[in-house]
């Protein structure tokens, strides 16, 4: 009080025995104004208190003081003060660590900070990053209301779980370190690709340039991640970036968080996510990556329906043989392996029940009716030529079709009773099934 009292913020009142502000400012700006003039005490000051959290908001603005003038060391100084005490709040810690993203001169000041941030391997940075993560972000509201039907806890958890990023500080953070994500410690991919998830997901609606250099990062990231987990010659298998991560299997969780992020930001960046669908259609490999693609595809199908056709293609039509076996013993293993269920389609995860929103078909036929039955037609075609061939070799019965006569052509109909029951989605491969769920809800909405 003294100290406001002689630097002329604060008049002395003695008619009334009290005391108010010579200017127009909040309490917030009284008490870090106070609470910087004895800084050194600051943790003593907080604990004698008893730690009011009211006084976060002081607490940062002394930090962004430091900050604004350029006293780095100061900043540093009170961050570890506060951190060495146990008997205070990390919530105190932590409004000084954010404290450069709230200041306006964030793009200035976060550059001075970077080896701070990078020192002794990247310390405050993974602190910084678990703070945004956790503490910058808050319960989308609207979820909340699309759950009004479900019990409190399940409605939180799901909030919880699709939480929006407080964007006044995130902005701040992706503006000043998107262009550096790639020169930083490799160790702390997953940290930056849970963080980008939280980004794209919360604002996969509405195209913006955040999102599109996210997925460019994202489409380098899953090549260097996919070419060292799903390599053509398995003994050739490594360590993405040739890091090893604590935790087992940690580059596969990464892995499917990486292509989440890719998949939430195709509305910015689609030319990016065609480019990947154009890899993923090698049927060599990533059949691994076509099937986490193929049951979490967002708005993709719709997107890029050609490209997601092709994809499929390959994800669910084995390639053709070089050659038919001669012993008719060896032929019916081989036939036997898919199962007569699968009809002759690589068996895929996720499709089972069937439904037409599997595999985004349902969004194929709405983009783009063509390429959906393109798809439908080859599969159809696969799995009609199975049944005929497992009949022939394994039962040895030869079927005759259905010939049915039009004016200028005539059609073939292969199958049999439980065949025909592959159309609603009865019997046979679901993703077949799937299909022709999608393809009857398609031509319900053309009448």
């Amino acid at each position: 009080l003294r100290h406001l009292l002689d630097e002329g913020a604060v008049v002395s009142l003695p008619a009334e025995d009290g005391f108010r502000l010579r200017h127009d400012v909040n309490e917030d700006w009284l008490l870090a104004r106070h609470l910087q003039s004895r800084r050194k005490d600051i943790s003593e000051i907080l604990h004698t208190a008893d730690q009011p959290l009211w006084w976060l908001r002081s607490v940062q603005l002394v930090a962004q003081t430091l900050l604004e003038q350029d006293d780095h060391d100061g900043w540093e100084a009170l961050l570890e003060a506060l951190s060495k005490d146990p008997r205070l709040d990390p919530a105190w810690r932590r409004a000084v660590l954010v404290a450069p993203l709230y200041s306006e001169r964030a793009g200035v000041i976060l550059p001075g900070l970077e080896a701070r941030l990078l020192a002794d391997d990247a310390r405050l940075l993974r602190q910084l990053l678990d703070t945004l993560i956790v503490f910058e972000t808050r319960i989308d509201e609207r979820m909340l209301s699309h759950l009004a039907d479900r019990d409190e806890a399940t409605r939180f958890s799901l909030a919880a779980y699709y939480k929006v990023p407080a964007l006044r500080t995130w902005l701040p953070f992706l503006r000043w370190s998107l262009g550096k994500w790639n020169q930083w410690p490799r160790t702390l991919l997953p940290r930056l690709a849970e963080l980008a998830d939280i980004f794209t997901r919360a604002a996969g609606a509405t195209p913006n340039s955040y999102s599109e250099r996210i997925a460019g990062l994202a489409f380098d990231w899953l090549t260097e991640i996919e070419d060292a987990n799903h390599p053509l010659d398995w003994t050739n298998r490594r360590e993405p970036f040739d890091t090893i991560l604590a935790g087992v299997s940690p580059w596969d969780e990464v892995e499917k968080r990486v292509r989440r992020i890719l998949v939430a930001s195709s509305g910015s960046a689609p030319e990016t996510t065609r480019a990947y669908l154009n890899r993923l259609s090698s049927p060599k490999r990533l059949s691994a990556a076509r099937t986490d693609l193929i049951e979490n595809p967002g708005r993709v199908p719709g997107l890029l329906p050609r490209e997601w056709t092709e994809m499929c293609l390959a994800q669910f039509v084995p390639p053709p043989r070089s050659g038919k076996p001669r012993d008719p013993l060896t032929r019916g293993m081989m036939l036997g392996f898919d199962g007569l269920d699968q009809t002759g389609i690589r068996r895929d995860q996720g499709f089972s029940p069937s439904s037409p929103v599997r595999g985004g078909f349902d969004q194929v036929f709405e983009a783009d009716a063509t390429q959906a039955m393109r798809l439908f037609h080859r599969l159809e075609r696969r799995a009609a030529t199975h049944w005929r061939w497992h009949n022939k070799i394994r039962n040895g019965i030869r079927p005759l079709p259905v010939t049915i006569r039009l004016p200028n052509r005539k059609v073939m109909l292969w199958g049999d009773d439980a065949v025909y029951r592959w159309a609603r989605a009865i019997l046979g491969s679901p993703v077949l099934g799937s299909l022709y769920l999608a393809l009857d809800d398609w031509l319900a909405n053309q009448v």
